[in-house]
């Protein structure tokens, strides 16, 4: 196979197999009236700005207080590292293309060289796996905690924790990444969705590692994540009932102390299960917008209903910041406290 950038691509065949890049699209994009442009803009530079944002101020107030330094907090720190991530490269491409109607410099659209354009087709879809593979590593936390607390602290130490997130992040950008530099996908400009892409110029290796990219980052950590929460809403019940009886039985200070931990871990794992809950509800949208665009036909789905699957897949990175600070009261409180002592230094 020869690498991509010796490929000549057909253009004849690519239309013919990869419809969504035929010029039509491209000038449909180009030639939208100016108030279309900006109400297209306006939201997606809205969602990059409260993405970037909130990401940055959970990850500096967590950075900040020694106390947050838990290993569930590290897991939350770099689900919102990613999202940051994501607001700095996928965001801000889509943004630009949507204002400009075009990539900010030229370029061959079916076989794009530009490197950011590159870098966003390739690292996209390596941070989307990496997000879910985070919310399975926090769900598996969140069990041990709760049903094993004896083995936590082994499991999940923080220099163990670190390890397991730099294994996951360079496993998942190698295997997403390899298919480009070895000849076997071009990168190219969806004109419908304002994205740069990883498109395989094979259909038969396309459906081989989207079967295979389906099933490592996808369907093995929402199994593990619905498996872990399974049990560990099971054991929480449980323990609260138990709770209850020995708080009446047993006023003890340990026993106080030993309570008070036990509803402190359950608050974590409800912000948690919060977080995952926000981002399944924004991939609903993007699944249905992406079925309904493969398999409409005659009319097409419209660029704007594809306009939905970019909206929503970028606000999965935008809305956990408000879900950290209406369910974790730590964090909040260290936010208000960061921004208050701001406030009085300056006056």
């Amino acid at each position: 196979m020869k690498r991509a950038d010796n490929y000549s691509v057909n253009s004849d065949i690519l239309y013919d197999t990869y419809w969504w890049l035929a010029p039509k699209y491209f000038k449909e994009l180009s030639s939208r009236p100016k108030y279309l442009v900006a109400v297209e803009s306006g939201i997606m530079l809205l969602i990059t700005t409260i993405a970037f944002g909130g990401n940055f101020i959970v990850c500096l107030t967590m950075t900040r207080n020694p106390t947050l330094r838990t290993a569930t907090n590290l897991l939350i720190l770099t689900l919102a590292a990613a999202d940051m991530l994501t607001a700095c490269l996928p965001l801000t491409v889509a943004t630009i293309v949507l204002i400009k109607g075009k990539w900010i410099v030229e370029v061959n659209p079916v076989d794009v060289k530009n490197f950011p354009c590159q870098f966003q087709g390739i690292i996209a879809p390596a941070l989307t796996g990496f997000s879910l593979h985070i919310m399975a590593l926090t769900a598996i936390n969140r069990f041990i905690c709760v049903a094993h607390q004896d083995l936590y602290g082994k499991i999940f130490s923080r220099r163990a924790t670190k390890i397991m997130i730099s294994v996951k992040g360079t496993i998942i950008l190698i295997l997403t990444s390899i298919p480009y530099p070895t000849g076997f996908a071009i990168i190219t400009l969806d004109p419908r969705r304002a994205m740069c892409f990883t498109t395989f110029i094979q259909q038969s290796t396309a459906q081989m590692i989207g079967t295979l990219f389906l099933v490592i980052n996808v369907a093995i950590p929402m199994i593990v994540i619905s498996l872990s929460y399974y049990r560990v809403f099971k054991v929480i019940r449980s323990n609260m009932f138990q709770v209850a009886i020995s708080s009446r039985q047993d006023n003890s200070h340990a026993r106080s102390r030993s309570i008070t931990s036990k509803i402190k871990e359950v608050k974590i794992t409800k912000t948690v299960f919060a977080v995952l809950l926000g981002y399944v509800t924004c991939w609903i949208p993007v699944v249905i917008c992406d079925q309904l665009s493969f398999n409409m036909t005659n009319p097409r789905f419209p660029r704007q209903g594809e306009l939905v699957f970019t909206y929503f897949l970028c606000l999965s990175s935008a809305i956990n910041p408000f879900i950290y600070g209406a369910t974790n009261r730590a964090l909040r409180k260290e936010f208000f406290d960061f921004f208050y002592r701001r406030k009085t230094e300056k006056s």
